[in-house]
């Protein structure tokens, strides 16, 4: 793909964003107004005149295993196949540009065929973790879906990270602030040198402190906040990878197989079925326990 066009798109103020989520992620339920269901996924409409284009590393109900050492190539495959998106890119141009991203990732990906071996083997630290084995039972079909929200409605995920997890200790001891994109909303086809990070600009006071570093605080936003930030800064073209987990919450609780089970009857197109996972805080930098091996989003 050609990338003459896009230094042109980059002149002036962008209409356009590129996004890739690496916080973890939960798809929120809420109590329904429709007498047929006790409980619904949590909904926010697509403002008029905005085109969004996602690509959802899982499905609902499924966490995500993403590695940090994966993190890195995953951003540079986005960057490359969307150095033509611009105003003029059609929805559908944005979808090809989406969908080689997804076959480019998928390529890349090494979890499915790591883990698959682990659980082969009966490593218990993998055929004992409820999640790792909910992620090892999605089929590759369900694996990097696409979406492009004809019918405008979104499902409001809730992004959430570990305050301490954009920290490290460097050699003098002292704890200093990641430069990575992992644990962050990047907001990455900008006109300055650094990606934003979103998660940042919508919560501008989280881990300011001097001891975030060392405190269990939680940041944490709405794709509906999200979305409305771009589109108060006037930006109309929106591409969205999502790799981040889609664990099925109550806010911050777990919820019931029955629930699921509803949920997925009545999922829409942009809803898609839903599976199981029900640990409280299902965080995927290796969980709330440091213990574990894999890297749940």
């Amino acid at each position: 793909m050609s990338s003459k066009g896009s230094k042109k798109s980059k002149v002036g103020k962008l209409k356009t964003a590129v996004l890739v989520f690496t916080t973890h992620g939960d798809v929120q339920v809420r109590s329904s107004k429709n007498p047929e269901l006790t409980e619904e996924v949590e909904k926010y409409r697509i403002p008029e005149g905005m085109e969004i284009v996602s690509l959802n590393a899982v499905k609902p109900g499924v966490p995500n295993m993403l590695p940090p050492k994966n993190v890195k190539p995953f951003i540079r495959i986005v960057r490359t196949a969307t150095e033509d998106f611009n105003d003029e890119t059609e929805k559908k141009d944005m979808k090809e540009m989406v969908k080689q991203i997804k076959q480019q990732i998928f390529d890349l990906d090494d979890q499915p065929v790591e883990i698959a071996t682990e659980v082969n083997k009966k490593n218990v630290n993998y055929t004992d973790d409820d999640e790792t084995m909910a992620y090892h039972r999605t089929s590759h079909e369900f694996l990097y879906s696409i979406r492009t929200y004809t019918n405008r409605i979104i499902s409001n995920k809730e992004f959430l990270r570990e305050d301490k997890l954009l920290y490290k200790e460097d050699y003098d001891g002292e704890n200093v602030k990641l430069e990575s994109s992992n644990w962050k909303l990047n907001l990455l086809n900008t006109n300055v040198k650094t990606d934003e990070d979103l998660m940042d600009t919508l919560n501008p006071n989280a881990g300011k402190t001097r001891t975030a570093h060392e405190r269990s605080g939680y940041t944490i936003t709405r794709l509906g906040n999200v979305i409305d930030e771009l589109n108060r800064r006037g930006i109309k073209k929106v591409i969205i990878i999502d790799l981040t987990c889609s664990v099925i919450r109550k806010k911050q609780e777990g919820v019931t197989a029955r629930t699921e089970r509803t949920i997925a009857r009545h999922a829409t197109p942009e809803t898609p079925s839903v599976g199981g996972s029900k640990t409280r805080y299902a965080t995927r930098g290796g969980s709330i326990n440091k213990t574990r091996k894999r890297y749940k989003k």
